[in-house]
């Protein structure tokens, strides 16, 4: 029993080390994380991909989830609209709301931005949920987020069961689990990107000389970047009702809707002409005077 209760209790440590917590806490941890030269960095690779992006996407209404206290993400994009969605009070926020409850109606946004924010959400589901509820059909979707499989990912493995700092207590999302949970709700991936291939350390000299190391595995392509870019499209297309022509809408043959008919519909669906109509005496046939002859 001792054993077992051992066990228990090192189970639910791990877990609460690998998950995130609530939202207050955690943007104020990382707004204090973003200040310092390993964040220039890595946000510094991040904001020149996603210019390039977000400068090939159109539409009217942007809209911004970000983890960290990020402004401007959406700067290069020619969108006028842009809306910028926090879940704690920050002086360039539009709106300040839980992102698994977005306050937009149904296929409204034209392109909306996740950065980071799948890794530090409580329920990744819903917020991806709420994501594709918003945008509307052939929008875009771009997220942002660490790369497990990365010298980052590797450091953070260890910092999360030691540290307390909430930036390493993250959800574990490869790039391959975003791209199965994007397809469920109808999203295809149209792009992938990547970067910061260097070690999280907080020196400015050795970020400074690993300019190298980033060429190499720039050129080969190595699945091995501090973080990935995701834009999916999504492809649910909207149904126009047509409305039914009625002009030249026959349901009996020989029988036109609309216009009246001269003469009789004979058993085969020709109309008889009028000079083969037996001639009318009042409501009764006149009878003809001639005898059959055999």
């Amino acid at each position: 029993m001792a054993d077992n209760r051992f066990i228990n209790k090192c189970l639910d440590w791990l877990l609460l080390r690998n998950r995130p917590g609530e939202p207050e806490p955690v943007q104020t941890a990382l707004e204090c994380w973003s200040r310092k030269p390993l964040a220039n960095a890595f946000f510094g690779q991040q904001q020149e991909q996603l210019d390039q992006v977000l400068s090939t996407l159109f539409g009217y209404h942007l809209l911004e989830l970000s983890a960290f206290a990020q402004s401007d993400l959406s700067r290069s994009s020619r969108i006028n609209q842009r809306f910028c969605v926090t879940q704690a009070g920050t002086n360039d926020a539009s709106v300040i709301t839980r992102f698994e409850q977005l306050p937009f109606a149904s296929e409204s946004i034209d392109v909306a931005i996740l950065h980071h924010a799948l890794d530090y959400s409580q329920h990744p589901h819903q917020l991806l949920r709420e994501a594709s509820r918003v945008l509307i059909p052939r929008g875009h979707l771009v997220v942002v987020g660490f790369n497990p499989y990365s010298l980052m990912g590797l450091f953070g493995f260890f910092s999360r069961l030691f540290s307390r700092d909430w930036f390493w207590r993250r959800n574990t999302l490869p790039r391959g689990r975003v791209k199965d949970w994007l397809h469920l709700l109808e999203l295809e991936t149209v792009e992938y990107h990547q970067g910061f291939f260097s070690a999280p350390v907080q020196s400015q000299k050795v970020l400074d000389k690993s300019g190298f190391w980033e060429g190499l595995c720039r050129r080969s392509r190595l699945p091995v970047g501090g973080y990935y870019i995701l834009v999916a499209r999504k492809e649910r297309l909207t149904m126009t009702p047509i409305k039914t022509r009625w002009e030249g809408f026959r349901p009996v043959s020989g029988l036109a809707v609309g216009k009246p008919s001269v003469g009789l519909v004979e058993p085969s669906g020709k109309v008889a002409p009028p000079s083969s109509l037996a001639t009318h005496s009042g409501d009764r046939p006149v009878a003809s005077n001639k005898r059959k002859t055999r």
